[in-house]
């Protein structure tokens, strides 16, 4: 109450989740929403959508990503909303595969073993691109970058097209971490030509510069 800073009622938002209580979550966040510093409010929304996303409500969360995409387009968690949107785009016709997926994720912060198996078993489903993405980042979170880059890997065979344009910057710090530095120059050099003029393309400089 007396030091309203974002960083704290995420903690305590993330304790609420962990205790099952996503409803308090939601009331805490919503309350202060509106009285965090301005730069601080986009994550404060940008949760609020994953917990009505966890609990379920999809429509609200839908329209809190949105919010979070347009209010804030130029906050780091713009991007993430946009994968949401896209997760919730991909899977409308199969609420149950959503929820199934949302479950599996639900589980990152504080079980993210458990989450890593959950995600293991969509890997068949229609939703298996989401699976695969979210898979390398939870192995990346229990600091197996091997594993990590195995599962974004399968994640670009199987799907060529698909749109989490954050994945080769992963792969080139994963390559990096492992001391393969030649294949990260290569996959950086691939985003370079393929997205020249994207936001991804000027972080990619940045590491050739580094490399």
């Amino acid at each position: 109450k007396n030091d309203p800073r974002s960083d704290l009622v995420l903690q305590l938002n993330g304790l609420f989740l962990q205790a099952g209580l996503v409803d308090s979550g939601i009331a805490l966040l919503t309350k202060f929403e509106p009285v965090v510093k301005p730069e601080e409010r986009p994550e404060i929304t940008f949760h609020l959508a994953e917990n009505y996303m966890y609990q379920g409500r999809m429509l609200l969360a839908r329209n809190k990503y949105l919010e979070t995409v347009s209010r804030y387009a130029r906050s780091g968690v713009a991007n993430d909303a946009l994968e949401k949107l896209y997760l919730l785009e991909t899977c409308r016709k199969d609420t149950i595969l959503l929820l199934r997926l949302v479950r599996c994720l639900a589980l990152r912060s504080g079980e993210p073993a458990l989450c890593r198996d959950s995600l293991k078993s969509l890997l068949t489903t229609a939703a298996a691109d989401h699976a695969y993405y979210y898979l390398g980042q939870v192995e990346q979170d229990l600091g197996d970058p091997a594993e990590a880059l195995a599962a974004f890997s399968e994640l670009d065979r199987i799907f060529p097209g698909h749109n989490f344009h954050h994945v080769p910057l992963w792969e080139a710090e994963l390559c990096i971490k492992m001391g393969d530095k030649k294949k990260a120059r290569g996959i950086l050099e691939n985003l370079l030509v393929r997205d020249p003029a994207s936001i991804y393309a000027g972080q990619a400089r940045e590491m050739l510069k580094k490399l």
